[in-house]
């Protein structure tokens, strides 16, 4: 990973616990979105 692509990760992530940290319903949903796709990118070859 590049450092372009973990400055904006780590950016991202902290305005999501700024939003989540309010909403914890919000908080599960993303965390559900993002395993998810965690999971679909380790079944690729």
């Amino acid at each position: 990973m590049d450092r372009d692509s973990e400055a904006a990760g780590f950016i991202v992530s902290e305005q999501w616990t700024m939003m989540t940290d309010t909403n914890r319903q919000l908080d599960a949903f993303l965390t559900y979105l993002l395993d998810g796709r965690a999971a679909q990118r380790r079944k690729r070859p």
